[in-house]
């Protein structure tokens, strides 16, 4: 069976120094985007996300989406991406269904640095 996030380490493990992921001007190697991966997961255990966790995401298909995709995938934190134009997420079809704890977007800090970063905001579930 094919395991994605066991290939994607074993890609970190095999050529650390690799280039990985290019976007724009930003070039990462295996290991340095592992790294970052590493930081993502960290902070959303340290947000409260856990293991089975909802995470409704409005983000571009750029690196920072891929970061937030591989960080939830090792976390075991469900990302469901939404169409970059939705503006109330809290209003939406989908906000309204799914208990969720987080919403990232760009306009909330996942990571410091740059104003294209993905970011995060709390929201609360509903009971």
């Amino acid at each position: 069976m094919l395991d994605l996030g066991r290939t994607f380490l074993q890609s970190v493990e095999r050529s650390p120094r690799q280039v990985a992921i290019v976007d724009d001007g930003l070039r990462l190697s295996y290991g340095d985007w592992a790294g970052r991966i590493g930081a993502v997961q960290r902070g959303l255990s340290e947000a409260g996300l856990a293991r089975g966790d909802h995470l409704l995401v409005v983000l571009q298909n750029r690196w920072e989406m891929a970061t937030l995709h591989w960080a939830c995938q090792f976390a075991g934190i469900v990302m469901t991406p939404l169409f970059v134009f939705v503006r109330e997420i809290p209003k939406s079809p989908v906000g309204k269904v799914l208990r969720r704890k987080l919403v990232a977007g760009k306009h909330t800090p996942l990571q410091a640095g740059g104003n294209r970063s993905a970011q995060v905001q709390p929201h609360h579930a509903r009971p």
